[in-house]
């Protein structure tokens, strides 16, 4: 047992979470994880029966209904962020050696973080695997969220509305700010008459094709935060921008720069693109809340 778990247990304090290299001298001793758990985190305890397919031990929170018997009052088991159909299996199966680290929240704690179904408490497991998958110092890299540990669906009309009506609130103001020092009227004017000094046609660029962007991100990844995860504002923008700039060009374009249709796609990728793409990153590219 590590140092801290020491201090816990001293202290009264029940040891909510074990990692490898806790865990370890259990494997080596070939004792059932589920014997370890009740040993190692008061507050948990193992009852022998086959109330369910393939359950060998019972494992569950002490509390007083389990002191008069009856069904196994099971914790919800959450491996590498998903949730398991029949965690006892998960539990009676789940190789210790393939364990990086195991929390233990009782059901007073887990209705905080989890909800629905953490009424008999919350049992989460990082595996080997996912732990060397965890991004560490260095480029970051994007990956798919996964949403099943969420207890509500994410805010999609809620967040696109929001989204569509600020890019469209940004990309007013933005043209109305930078319009004395940038030319809307055809595509060459716009990037080679200078109006203005090169700082103040810096800002104008700046608010036209960054501000509206920046804003669209900070408030879809506010209105999508849940209480398990969040959306990051700079990847939501970038998202955002990545169809707003090149709408807005395409947009300026006529007869002799661009080619049919593509001024209404121009003002299609600006207007609805942009805060659709910013959505979906927030959606789709999430960091979990600590």
């Amino acid at each position: 047992m590590s140092d801290e778990a020491r201090r816990s247990r001293g202290l009264g304090r029940a040891q909510r979470r074990l990692t490898a290299t806790e865990l370890a001298p259990v494997e080596r001793s070939g004792e059932h994880l589920a014997n370890a758990l009740a040993r190692l985190m008061p507050g948990i305890q193992v009852r022998s029966g086959r109330s369910q397919p393939g359950e060998i031990l019972c494992i569950e929170f002490r509390n007083p209904a389990t002191l008069v018997g009856g069904g196994c009052r099971a914790p919800l088991v959450i491996v590498d962020n998903v949730r398991q159909a029949n965690g006892l299996v998960t539990l009676n199966t789940l190789p210790i050696a393939n364990i990086h680290s195991i929390e233990a929240l009782s059901p007073g704690d887990a209705g905080v973080r989890y909800g629905a179904g953490s009424g008999n408490g919350v049992i989460v497991i990082e595996t080997v695997s996912a732990a060397l998958d965890r991004p560490r110092a260095g480029p970051v890299r994007a990956r798919i969220y996964d949403w099943s540990p969420e207890t509500e669906p994410y805010p999609w009309a809620r967040n696109l509305g929001t989204a569509v009506a600020t890019n469209a609130a940004g990309l007013l103001a933005g043209y109305a700010l930078s319009s004395s020092c940038l030319s809307y009227e055809t595509l060459s004017l716009h990037f080679t008459e200078a109006r203005c000094g090169f700082a103040a046609n810096t800002g104008a660029r700046l608010a036209i094709y960054a501000a509206p962007q920046l804003g669209v991100g900070y408030l879809t990844g506010r209105v999508g935060t849940t209480e398990l995860s969040r959306g990051s504002m700079w990847r939501n923008a970038a998202a955002g921008a990545i169809l707003s700039a090149p709408g807005i060009v395409l947009a300026l374009t006529d007869g002799d720069d661009g080619f049919t249709g593509s001024t209404e796609i121009g003002i299609f990728m600006a207007v609805v693109g942009a805060p659709v793409a910013s959505v979906l990153a927030d959606r789709w590219f999430r960091g979990t809340r600590r």
